[in-house]
This record gives C-alpha cells, sequence and structure tokens, in this order.
C-alpha cells in the first residue's frame, strides 16, 4: 500500500466513524460547531455556538499494514493485528506501522437538572 492509498483509507474511515457516530443520539454532539474566541486552537476546551462546552477527544492510533504474497498468487492487504499461519505453502511477508493521530470535538450530554433541589 503506498503512502496516497494509506492517507485516503484512513481519512475516509475517520470521517465514517464519526458520521456514524454522529447518528447515535445519547444527549452529546459529535463534531459540532465551535464558536472560538481569542487563541482557542490551543485550548483542551471550547464552547460551540449553542453555549455547549467542547472537549477535544485525542487519538492517537497504531495502524499496522501488512502485505503478504503466497504460492496460490495474488497479494493481501491487511490493516489491523497481523496473525499468519504455515499450512504448508510458502509465504514472503512484509508489514509496517504507521501511527495515526487526530481529534475529533465532542459536547458530553448534560444531566437533566434535579427537581425539588
Amino acid at each position: 500500500m503506498d503512502l496516497k492509498q494509506f492517507v485516503s483509507i484512513s481519512l475516509q474511515q475517520i470521517v465514517a466513524g464519526v458520521a456514524e457516530a454522529q447518528k447515535a443520539d445519547h444527549g452529546g454532539e459529535v463534531n459540532p460547531t465551535i464558536w472560538r474566541t481569542g487563541d482557542a486552537g490551543k485550548l483542551k476546551i471550547v464552547e460551540s455556538n449553542t453555549g455547549n462546552w467542547i472537549h477535544m477527544v485525542d487519538f492517537d492510533i497504531a495502524v499496522t499494514v501488512g502485505e503478504s504474497t503466497g504460492t496460490q498468487g495474488g497479494i493481501g492487504l491487511v490493516v489491523g493485528p497481523v496473525a499468519l499461519g504455515s499450512r504448508g505453502q510458502s509465504n514472503a511477508e512484509t508489514s509496517s506501522v504507521s501511527r495515526i493521530r487526530f481529534q475529533v470535538p465532542v459536547s458530553w450530554p448534560t444531566p437533566p437538572p434535579k427537581s425539588g433541589a
């Protein structure tokens, strides 16, 4: 897998994961609109345009990409844990580990107001 494919697939997977998380309704919001004041880029907590606090969730992921060819022909690409066994066939294998770091802004759910307090 070349760098262009790796970047493209990684970004597609991140966007798909954020989109899937946005569909879940747990009272919070994934990737809300951020209202920036001052130098908000250095802050870990910022305010949304609706007044909710937004926390930046950091991800630091190690991705293993393995490429192997066997006597049966073809090339297989595997992203994630690699486990190969031997069943009487010859294999040539190469793998590399890359790190992906990114942030996703999240507005956590707020607890409902307590009645009678």
